[in-house]
């Protein structure tokens, strides 16, 4: 019983997490006006509510940015709605950062096109490092996101710094390999701190 009471609470959460959103998305688009909802209650009820709601919202970030239709493209949905929408409700605490909603922040940033620079800006500051395998097999997955490593190298390695630390888990085993793609693209990159950083932790990825 106590399995099912806690499985209904998952569900009804999700369910409400949903529908907020859901309000969020009608009133930035300029609908929606009756309901009555403002993104400083959601951020604080981000704040206050259990990991797995802030989760879920991260979960919808992703999805609403990856709904794209003929009508607009990923960069204007990022700037016109998914971006002001994160801005506004997502909790900068540190304590409230987890693996789960930093994973769906940086699929929601990877699919934001010619936005991809701001969109790392917005997000790199509330991630939490994960345990990133290979580079090449979760964030240049798609051939527009293999796109965004020739287009925005610097934005790149901003937003590989934010999720690499090697007390918490391994290097990834071709960080070099990515240092050096996006070398090729903008030599000058090797003077920033985010690249001198992770250029450090290069042995330690074995590339």
């Amino acid at each position: 019983d106590s399995v099912n009471l806690a499985a209904a609470k998952v569900t009804e959460g999700g369910n409400l997490a949903t529908r907020l959103f859901n309000i969020l998305v009608w009133h930035q688009s300029g609908v929606g006006d009756d309901y009555e909802l403002a993104p400083a209650e959601v951020r604080d009820l981000l704040a206050t509510s259990p990991e797995r709601i802030r989760e879920h919202f991260a979960w919808l970030l992703w999805r609403q940015q990856s709904d794209v239709n003929q009508e607009t493209t990923q960069g204007d949905l990022w700037r016109q709605s998914t971006g002001p929408i994160f801005s506004q409700i997502w909790p900068l605490d540190v304590q409230l950062r987890s693996r789960r909603s930093s994973q769906s922040l940086v699929q929601m940033t990877m699919n934001t096109d010619d936005a991809f620079p701001e969109a790392v800006d917005a997000v790199v500051d509330v991630l939490s490092p994960y345990e990133l395998y290979s580079l090449e097999h979760t964030l240049r997955l798609e051939a527009a996101h293999e796109e965004l490593v020739g287009r925005y190298p610097r934005a790149v390695i901003k937003l590989v710094n934010a999720l690499i630390d090697p007390l918490v888990h391994r290097v990834p085993r071709d960080l070099g390999k990515l240092l050096d793609d996006c070398q090729q693209v903008d030599p000058q990159i090797v003077h920033d701190a985010a690249f001198l950083r992770l250029n450090g932790f290069r042995r330690l990825g074995g590339a």
